[in-house]
């Protein structure tokens, strides 16, 4: 890769980099020659104390110029610590980003991510399109004000108090009704669970559902046929 400085990068480097580096050779080299090479100058006590107070000052001077130059130097590698930091952070947050997406897209359950107030920043194909539905449908709306929910209020009133608690970090899991588009009458194991970062603070929300419409109705079924069953034993 080609580095390129601009004119605005490039003058602070020169200023206090390597412009104070040649600044002070050139200082060094004519005060050298001023002081203590003669017939250039010849040291007199005739003011020792200005004398003295001038090659003080210069040398103030010189290590003044030296410091900043070291300083800015300093801040310059700093300076592409940091930037070389923030690529990888962002190379890093890609991958992970991708690799989330794979996840949450190839799972076989329906999925989402919440804020912590409830409103519906993802959801996965899965969800959408079993269910009928669009994604401008349920985005940005209060997950129990989505779709879903729309024909069973318990279960809305249920899933807005499992969001307040979810949001200070406990976990919620229930069966619970709810309706594809064309408004049949479906079973779903729901769950909801808070996303932490490192520290533990509850960032997201995190919605799953599974399907249990088939399962529950072959339930009952096998219930119904085990109650027929005893009651033509009890007949006989």
């Amino acid at each position: 890769e080609i580095c390129t400085l601009s004119l605005h990068d490039a003058l602070p480097i020169w200023a206090c980099g390597t412009g104070p580096a040649i600044l002070t050779s050139i200082l060094g080299f004519f005060g050298a020659w001023y002081w203590f090479l003669p017939p250039g100058h010849t040291f007199s006590l005739e003011d020792p104390k200005g004398q003295i107070s001038t090659m003080v000052g210069f040398l103030v001077l010189s290590g003044a110029v030296i410091a900043l130059g070291e300083i800015e130097r300093r801040a310059q590698t700093r300076l592409r610590e940091m930037e070389e930091q923030q690529r990888n952070l962002a190379a890093e947050a890609v991958a992970a980003t991708a690799k989330f997406r794979a996840v949450f897209e190839q799972t076989t359950v329906f999925a989402g991510i919440m804020n912590l107030d409830g409103t519906i920043i993802d959801a996965n194909r899965l969800s959408l399109e079993v269910c009928g539905y669009k994604a401008e449908e349920v985005l940005g709306k209060l997950f129990w004000e989505s779709p879903w929910w729309r024909n069973h209020k318990e279960s809305q009133d249920k899933i807005k108090a499992a969001t307040a608690k979810a949001a200070d970090g406990v976990p919620y899991q229930e069966i619970l009704l709810y309706s594809f588009a064309d408004g049949s009458e479906r079973v779903v194991d729901f769950a909801l669970f808070p996303i932490r970062d490192q520290e533990g603070k509850v960032l997201f929300l995190h919605p799953t559902g599974i399907d249990v419409t088939d399962r529950k109705r072959v339930e009952a079924e096998l219930r119904q046929s085990r109650e027929n069953l005893e009651r033509t034993v009890e007949a006989r």
